[in-house]
């Protein structure tokens, strides 16, 4: 049996805002912060430098596999079905870069209607610890192919660019003796500031899970993190939240929003 916690932070923490350049309503949560988008580099904080193999062994196991840290599905809550809707990603839709269109949650919202939706983020099932850990929700609306943060111990790679990144929110996870743990991210997403995004030519967010042992988190240890693989969500504002065409749905995944067009230091 495992224990199944939903997390709905306040509005004022993990609100779906997308209205200014702070996408994210509160992204100071937790007592460690991602080095800040600023610079590439925090002095007091360097890049974790490569492991070598003999500490990789030594840390997860010669054998052993990488807990499953990822997101499973993005999914509306019930009550938000009659005001966004799911679009369907055809099997024909192609993307040149991640994350692949099967890690793409795809919706369509009505500009006219001033709604407030409810997003979930359900987590893999975390297997049971000895140690306390902290999960991070992540998101940025640019990618990075250089990522500032090496993560050595990750068979995922940080893909989200500083830059543009913000902590959503943070999760203590509770040692556990023989129950595994499954969480659900509950995300409130307002439309009315999505659409001045949309409308802006930013229409597809990036999100990735950290998970990374409490006593790492409180040291601002970063480098020691295990990422989820790139999840996706694309917006489009049409009215009667009409899904979009498959030749414009391509055209929009494959380029990059306008916010991060510009941006400096710009490495992808």
């Amino acid at each position: 049996m495992k224990n199944r916690i939903n997390l709905k932070k306040s509005t004022a923490a993990c609100t779906l805002l997308l209205a200014t350049g702070s996408a994210w309503g509160s992204p100071k949560l937790g007592t460690g912060q991602l080095p800040s988008a600023g610079s590439d580099e925090d002095p007091s904080n360097p890049p974790s430098q490569e492991a070598p193999t003999a500490v990789l062994n030594s840390l997860i196991g010669k054998n052993s596999k990488p807990s499953p840290v990822r997101i499973e599905a993005v999914t509306l809550n019930r009550a938000s079905e009659a005001k966004i809707r799911k679009c369907t990603v055809p099997k024909g839709v192609t993307r040149e870069k991640r994350p692949k269109p099967d890690s793409i949650f795809s919706l369509s919202f009505d500009p006219k209607q001033r709604q407030k939706a409810t997003l979930q983020f359900e987590m893999a099932e975390l297997p049971p610890t000895k140690e306390e850990r902290v999960l991070m929700l992540l998101y940025s609306r640019c990618l990075t192919s250089k990522p500032k943060i090496k993560t050595p111990l990750s068979k995922h790679k940080l893909a989200l660019d500083t830059k543009d990144l913000e902590v959503m929110t943070t999760y203590n996870v509770p040692v556990g003796s023989t129950k595994g743990t499954q969480v659900t991210f509950e995300v409130d997403l307002r439309t009315d500031p999505l659409k001045k995004q949309v409308n802006a030519g930013n229409d597809t967010f990036y999100f990735q899970v950290a998970m990374l042992k409490k006593s790492d988190f409180q040291k601002g240890n970063y480098g020691v993190a295990k990422l989820s693989p790139l999840q996706a969500i694309h917006a489009t504002s049409a009215q009667y939240k009409l899904c979009p065409e498959q030749n414009k749905l391509i055209r929009n995944l494959n380029s990059d929003n306008e916010s991060c067009k510009n941006m400096p230091g710009k490495t992808n």
